[in-house]
């Protein structure tokens, strides 16, 4: 039974990131392709961003307080949302208020879904089966990469609405596989719903208020700053990597298969973390990641072929996934338990800020100036972003003694 839960688990972050290959890695393709131009593109990549942080702690709240809804039917009845949306892109064929508003929610509703997903891991762990969150999340880098590399070459070939009508199917499989996850669940636990309702109880962590929190970390506060600028590159490349694509001579299959690289060398430096954490510490692995993120951006910056693009990528090999486990590891050791809940808060801000930013600013500077400019300014504050991690990362570390 343990395999089939962990083989489930890394099925739904597999269907979970395809997803998001379809509504955030070609946004720009779906977009421009229904008549939006750049700067309405970022403006409604913002918007969604935002209503994602103003929805996310509602449905956190309202999902805790259900007590006789498992979490893998929540995620199904959220899911359900999503295929509806998906459905709205593709009846709604130009440029609308409507078409706006249902995009925006879809984005919005994929986005504060991520937690639940992540949190199912801990949940399923409730029967007394170990799910290796490392190996699973992988699965959705691997199929992540498999459909953007697929979805390149039928956009270009049958046109945008293979985006809507494949994120419909996506849906449709995250529902059915959430049905063998819940059926696998209810047959392996361990126990009375009760006595797992007391296991929570018993779990209680003392979490500080945000407000008490920042008082008592200003320093992490600021060396979380820096994250903005690390994610003002990272998004703007997902957002706009059509617009980077092109400039360089490539396509929309390009574009596709550059994406999928990418975030195939995001699974080794997931899968292999642990290994290099007993042999390095977490603050070089935070920048080396770092640095990784600053060089793929510079030679994306200088590139004048398809094949730059592809070097450039390959630093992704010690950027993302490195990145990702290194933050983690890094706000659970400089922190008490209560105060890594809220460390986590203010670093998930810091990413949504640096998206918003880059969505907005980015499509202000495609439409008025051109890639260069952009990937300019986003290779300068990657830069400023790895200074701040890395000189705050070391004071923090003074500070915690480890």
């Amino acid at each position: 039974m343990k395999i089939i839960l962990n083989i489930e688990y890394g099925m739904l972050q597999g269907a979970y990131w395809m997803l998001y290959s379809l509504i955030g890695s070609f946004v720009s393709v779906f977009l421009l392709g229904r008549g939006y131009s750049n700067s309405d593109i970022g403006v409604i990549m913002a918007a969604a961003s935002v209503a994602a942080i103003i929805c996310q702690p509602l449905l956190a709240d309202a999902s805790d307080k259900i007590r006789k809804i498992t979490l893998a039917r929540i995620i199904q009845l959220q899911v359900f949302v999503m295929l509806i949306l998906s459905i709205c892109l593709i009846i709604l064929k130009s440029k609308s208020v409507w078409l706006t508003l249902a995009f925006i929610a879809l984005y919005s509703w994929h986005t504060i879904v991520q937690p639940l997903v992540n949190s199912l891991c801990y949940y399923l762990q409730r029967t007394g089966y170990h799910i290796n969150f490392g190996i699973c999340r992988s699965a959705g880098s691997l199929l992540y990469a498999a459909i953007t590399a697929v979805m390149g070459i039928a956009v270009e070939k049958h046109g945008v609405d293979t985006i809507p009508e494949t994120a419909a199917v996506i849906c449709l499989l995250i529902a059915v596989i959430l049905e063998f996850t819940e059926r696998s669940y209810k047959t392996s636990f361990k126990g009375k719903e009760g006595s797992e309702r007391k296991i929570i109880k018993d779990k209680d962590v003392a979490i500080i208020s945000m407000k008490e929190f920042l008082k008592r970390n200003r320093m992490y506060f600021i060396f979380s700053t820096g994250v903005i600028g690390i994610f003002f590159g990272n998004s703007g490349i997902n957002t706009f990597m059509i617009q980077i694509t092109q400039a360089a001579g490539g396509s929309e299959s390009d574009m596709g298969m550059l994406l999928g690289y990418m975030a195939a060398l995001e699974i080794p430096g997931l899968i292999l973390y642990d290994w290099l954490r007993r042999k390095f510490s977490v603050r070089l692995l935070l920048g080396v990641s770092c640095g990784g993120f600053l060089v793929k951006i510079f030679i994306m910056y200088i590139s004048e072929s398809v094949a730059m693009l592809y070097f450039a990528m390959t630093w992704q090999l010690i950027a993302f996934g490195l990145y990702l486990a290194a933050m983690v590891d890094f706000i659970n050791t400089v922190m008490s338990r209560g105060e890594a809940v809220r460390g986590q808060a203010v670093y998930t801000i810091m990413v949504t800020v640096g998206t918003v930013l880059s969505s907005i600013i980015g499509g202000w500077i495609l439409d008025n100036y051109n890639v260069k400019m952009f990937l300019g300014i986003a290779t300068l504050l990657t830069a400023a972003g790895m200074a701040v991690i890395m000189l705050f990362s070391g004071r923090l570390e003074k500070k915690t003694g480890w």
